[in-house]
């Protein structure tokens, strides 16, 4: 392999570690963007506003957390998520957050550009869920 095509490899792998730490971000907006919309929607204004300061400290959004998360709302909603998180999209969701720490703290992260891509594409249906299930946009 010649330098350049190294430097290549060590581009895409960077390329690839900033994207992860983008998803996750993604990640954390969908979320609270989701429950905000609901809670600005149905609650009274003091109650969307609790709601809103409680939300913007949300990271790390693992399954476990997000379920947590729906649980404090609706019980339903928790429930229905454990039916939608199948041991597929649970384990993009989950790898998406476990490598982005991986990446901020500056430890190792075999994270590719190919494995993200299909992270990529539940972390996209778990914003299309939340919007369908809070009955918000998608």
């Amino acid at each position: 392999m010649t330098g350049s095509q190294e430097a290549d490899l060590r581009l895409i792998s960077h390329w690839a570690k900033y994207a992860c730490v983008r998803a996750c971000g993604f990640l954390e907006e969908a979320v609270t963007i989701h429950l905000l919309s609901f809670a600005h929607r149905t609650a009274d204004q003091r109650v969307a506003r609790f709601v809103d300061k409680q939300l913007r400290d949300f990271q790390s959004p693992k399954t476990g957390h997000i379920r947590d998360l729906l649980s404090h709302f609706c019980q339903r909603w928790a429930e229905d998520f454990d039916v939608w998180a199948n041991e597929k999209r649970a384990g993009s969701i989950n790898s998406i957050v476990t490598n982005r720490h991986l990446v901020a703290h500056g430890d190792y992260s075999e994270i590719t550009l190919a494995r993200l891509r299909q992270y990529w594409g539940d972390a996209k249906e778990l914003s299309q869920w939340l919007g369908r299930e809070l009955g918000g946009p998608t």
